[in-house]
């Protein structure tokens, strides 16, 4: 049987992000004497056990002394992606092609992120990604990814074994694991194919339409 549902994480799967996080660090952390790096967030992601929450990027970042600034800062970064998300993100080629492609089979997809509805809901109609069955964000309240993804399911009727994540970082594939469901990895700027590998994902897709592919076939062909 394939996937009935897909839930997608959004940042770095269906809006490329990394560059606007980057220009955010690198801004708000500045004036702390921090030359914020891409090889930081690079080591940041890289770590599956490490919280992908804006504070916790900035409170490893920060020197001691200063890290209980870290949710202000983050506040800064947030208020920074909002205004200028426009101007560094992009979308991957055929993404609203894929999403439709799965709709016309009868999968419902779903997006889970920790990103602000505001932000979340204007990205996606900006970018065209359209006929999601359901958008869980950060005001819904799921401090745990995994708990989001379980709510998406319960809401849709959908039972882990039929429901498919995908996410973009080595992270993502233990939140799949916590919430019994299947997982497919794209590469999307923050992890690569083998750091998602390494982490357990059986499928890695480098193009939308590759994963679209993917997510149509049955469990048993997925694992091949």
């Amino acid at each position: 049987m394939r996937a009935k549902l897909v839930i997608f994480d959004m940042d770095g799967v269906l809006v490329l992000s990394k560059q606007a996080y980057l220009a955010a660090f690198r801004k708000e952390l500045a004036p702390y004497g921090i030359r914020y790096a891409e090889r930081m967030l690079d080591e940041y992601v890289a770590n599956p056990k490490n919280v992908n929450a804006h504070w916790a990027v900035v409170q490893q970042a920060l020197p001691e002394g200063k890290k209980g600034d870290a949710k202000k800062v983050a506040g800064r970064v947030e208020r920074f992606l909002t205004k200028n998300w426009e101007r560094y993100c992009t979308s991957p080629k055929g993404t609203a092609g894929a999403i439709e492609r799965l709709k016309n089979a009868g999968v419902k997809v779903a997006v889970a992120t920790h990103a602000n509805e505001g932000f979340a809901l204007k990205a996606l109609d900006y970018y065209g990604l359209k006929g999601f069955d359901l958008v869980v964000t950060r005001e819904s309240g799921f401090s745990e990814k995994s708990a989001a993804l379980g709510f998406v399911m319960r809401k849709l009727k959908a039972k882990p074994s039929e429901t498919v994540y995908v996410g973009d970082v080595m992270a993502d594939v233990l939140v799949a694991k916590r919430a019994g469901c299947g997982f497919a990895g794209f590469v999307g700027g923050f992890n690569t194919r083998k750091q998602l590998e390494s982490a357990g994902a059986k499928k890695v897709a480098t193009t939308m339409h590759s994963l679209a592919s993917a997510l149509l076939q049955s469990p048993a062909q997925r694992r091949r």
